[in-house]
């Protein structure tokens, strides 16, 4: 028979031990600490940006699903979409709204930290049962990964892999080049003054500034690194809209793939930490595809007008994504009329854009006002812009040859690398090996085809116009520019899937194959990601043993000194950049040479290096820090600078003062009275 306990009698005694191992544990780690301060301190500062980011977009999320109801925009009980479609599309709407609110608080009562966390915590206070509700949303990615297979689980996994690599890198300062030159130096150069203003010196603020303006509101809170983590979530989001959209139309083995489809390119892989705009357009044009494959159900006014909505923030993030209204327009117009009259195609149509002008209209109305161009600095002379700026940013001779027009998708993927000339990005083989076998699978009529209809009707004309304008202008050729098209292609690539993992022959599944390319492609992207991040040093820095200039010196070379150096001179000092555009580290003293033409456009204007040096000064300029390789990369390499007078500014830079020389890489002079 088991004796009878008091339990009180044992309450004591265990108190006591417990008390005792708790001691002797505290005891132990006094003097066997197992981390720093400063990895103590590394840690804390990464987990609150993270915070910091994540707070935003739950505000984002929560401020959506507010405004869906206002308008009585249920998504949901209508139909179009899943729950995890649903919170995608209530986050882009948030954060439409938010970034424009940012805008007008900037022109109006201007940026303080202050005001930024009064804003903050008013919207959690407000919204925050509504953040939680769309957060439940994006608990649906649990089913999609339980009906996946084995398959789709292990792509799932991968991909998260490559992920979760970003997000050491974005909690590192940023070493993104366009993120330098303006994504994120504009935001700084707000938060600096104080306020959303023209920059003349930096003809991209010309660009939407949906993403920079949140930027700057995250920046204000905690930083650059914040701002990265931002990026990296609305890619996260971007992703999930299209494992969403894709699982809800093929399934969830080809969600998967369509999902590693994306990450198999070391572009879209890695730039989740750049703090570019890329994957903004990208998240915008996931929204856009969700619903616009909706509204060509459903024919209702409202439902085009939405879709016109998410196809307008896609360009308020990037111009080049202007590029889904077309291809919607087309769709309208043309490949989903059936038996609509003339009028009603063009009805539609107009809805459509009505809902499309509404996001983009404040960009560019700011610009309008500021330099008399809607589209600035594009199209015409306007601003900073004179014709001759405008000439050599558009023009110089398109990359490659006029068989783009036709075999565009298999150069894009072949010949385009990482930061290289021409396409600009490597993007990985499974879109194109993929999306072609479903585009052929479709006009077989096999039964895939009702699954990527929609994404067809945006793939197809999207590469074509995308072939056109890449002969008109090397700047028009870069895959970077059309990743809003990249949504589609990633369901194409789950169709193509879907088709093979239905073909058997004797004695051989297709599908198990393909699967296993996939998973072989995608493993090979996650080696190249960790081996990035163990090139960056990110890690040895978020872990306080490598400090910040390190950490620029060893990815940024000579020019971290060198800017390190610019901020040490006197308060009184401003420099200008020559053919250097990066200027995000020596804010707000120093200006950027942002298209690599001032050298250029001044002599043009001048006609003499005497007159441009007066100039310089007159403006205020007290040095030039000169890239010197870069500009001796230029001066050979590339044919728009074959005409630059060039001896006239060797002769010029070798009459100033030389403050020091950074490695024959950069040179800083000073330009005496």
């Amino acid at each position: 028979m088991k004796p009878s306990t008091n339990p009180d009698s044992r309450l004591l005694p265990g108190l006591l031990g417990l008390s005792w191992l708790a001691l002797i544990t505290i005891l132990y780690f006094v003097s066997h600490k197992p981390f720093g301060p400063e990895q103590a301190f590394g840690f804390t500062r990464g987990l609150y940006q993270i915070m910091v980011a994540s707070g935003l977009m739950a505000l984002a999320g929560g401020l959506g699903l507010r405004v869906s109801r206002i308008v009585s925009w249920r998504v949901g009980s209508e139909g179009v979409s899943s729950r995890l479609e649903t919170a995608v599309l209530q986050a882009a709407i948030g954060l439409g709204v938010l970034s424009l609110g940012v805008l007008l608080v900037g022109v109006t009562l201007g940026f303080s930290i202050w005001l930024s966390w009064i804003a903050f915590g008013l919207l959690l206070l407000w919204l925050w049962k509504d953040s939680l509700n769309w957060g439940c949303g994006i608990l649906e990615l649990v089913e999609i990964w339980g009906l996946s297979g084995r398959l789709g689980r292990f792509l799932f996994t991968l991909s998260a892999l490559i992920l979760l690599s970003g997000i050491p890198v974005a909690l590192s300062p940023p070493l993104g080049f366009d993120a330098l030159v303006y994504h994120l130096a504009l935001p700084q150069t707000y938060l600096l003054t104080g306020q959303f203003y023209y920059t003349p010196w930096n003809i991209f603020w010309g660009m939407p500034q949906l993403a920079e303006m949140l930027y700057t509101w995250t920046m204000s809170l905690a930083g650059a690194e914040s701002a990265a983590i931002l990026g990296w979530l609305v890619a996260l989001l971007a992703l999930l809209g299209v494992v969403g959209y894709t699982n809800r139309r093929l399934g969830a083995r080809p969600a998967a793939v369509a999902l590693a489809s994306l990450l198999a390119g070391l572009t879209l892989a890695q730039s989740t930490a750049w703090a570019y705009v890329d994957y903004w357009a990208l998240f915008f044009a996931a929204a856009f595809l969700i619903h616009f494959d909706y509204a060509l159900q459903e024919s209702t006014a409202k439902s085009y007008f939405w879709s016109g909505v998410f196809a307008g923030l896609a360009f308020s993030s990037k111009y080049t994504s202007g590029i889904l209204v077309l291809c919607a327009l087309l769709a309208l117009l043309w490949g989903t009329a059936g038996n609509w009259t003339l009028r009603e195609r063009f009805r539609r149509a107009g809805i459509f854009l009505l809902g499309t002008v509404l996001p983009a209209l404040p960009w560019l109305i700011k610009n309008l006002l500021s330099t008399g161009n809607p589209f600035y600095p594009l199209l015409f002379p306007s601003g900073e812009m004179n014709s001759t700026r405008l000439n050599f940013y558009q023009g110089g001779q398109a990359w490659g040859d006029w068989t783009d027009l036709f075999v565009l998708p298999f150069r894009a993927t072949y010949v385009g690398w990482n930061h290289s000339p021409g396409y600009g990005a490597s993007i990985g083989p499974l879109l194109l090996g993929l999306g072609l076998i479903a585009l052929w699978a479709a006009y077989k009529g096999v039964n895939i085809r009702h699954g990527i209809r929609t994404a067809a009707f945006v793939a197809i004309p999207g590469l074509l116009i995308w072939a056109v304008l890449g002969r008109i202008s090397y700047y028009l050729l870069q895959t970077r520019l059309y990743l809003a098209l990249f949504p589609a292609f990633a369901v194409l690539a789950g169709g193509g899937f879907a088709f093979l993992a239905r073909q058997n022959i004797p004695g051989l599944r297709l599908g198990r194959v393909a699967g296993g390319l996939v998973a072989f492609v995608l493993g090979l992207s996650l080696l190249e990601s960790g081996l990035h991040v163990i090139q960056l040093e990110a890690l040895p820095y978020l872990a306080g043993f490598t400090d910040r200039q390190a950490y620029l010196e060893n990815n940024l070379g000579w020019y971290a000194r060198a800017v390190d150096t610019v901020n040490g001179l006197p308060d009184s000092a401003s420099v200008l950049l020559l053919f250097e555009p990066r200027n995000l580290y020596c804010l707000p003293d120093c200006y950027p040479d942002e298209i690599l033409d001032r050298w250029l456009a001044d002599m043009d204007r001048l006609g003499d290096s005497q007159a441009v040096l007066a100039s310089w000064k007159e403006r205020g300029y007290s040095h030039v820090l000169y890239y010197k390789v870069g500009a001796e990369f230029l001066r050979y390499q590339d044919q728009r600078f074959s005409n630059l007078d060039w001896t006239s500014l060797d002769i010029l830079l070798d009459r100033l003062p030389m403050v020091e020389d950074f490695g024959e890489a950069y040179i800083l002079y000073e330009l005496t009275p």
